[in-house]
């Protein structure tokens, strides 16, 4: 997955990153410790896991269908996401979860106003 411009800087609103996008590069970036740091919940599983504890997102596996589900349950359903899997690539059942949470989090900063 490569995410677009928009979906980076709407996950990064429902998270409160203030950051900034470097067109040159194709990346978004924020401060972190006085320092300028990417910022890849699509990609990196520290990102990742921050994000989806800071939205409070679910992951739920769907065994039978080789499927990830990410979803966000507040105050109303805002939305769920899934996203298949190939258990004979391995951790690839780790790039399906990473990007159902980093889409639950492109809809939360969607619906921010």
């Amino acid at each position: 997955m490569t995410p677009t411009r928009e979906q980076m800087e709407l996950a990064a609103k429902a998270a409160g990153i203030k950051g900034w996008w470097n067109d040159a590069l194709g990346e978004y970036y924020y401060k972190r410790s006085g320092l300028s740091r990417r910022w890849l919940p699509h990609d990196d599983g520290d990102d990742s896991q921050r994000l989806q504890v800071k939205l409070r997102i679910r992951i739920s596996w769907l065994k039978d269908a080789n499927s990830v589900s990410a979803d966000n349950f507040t105050d109303t359903f805002l939305c769920a996401k899934y996203v298949d899997f190939n258990p004979a690539i391995p951790d690839d059942d780790l790039r399906a979860m990473r990007e159902a949470i980093f889409l639950v989090a492109v809809e939360i900063g969607r619906a921010m106003k």
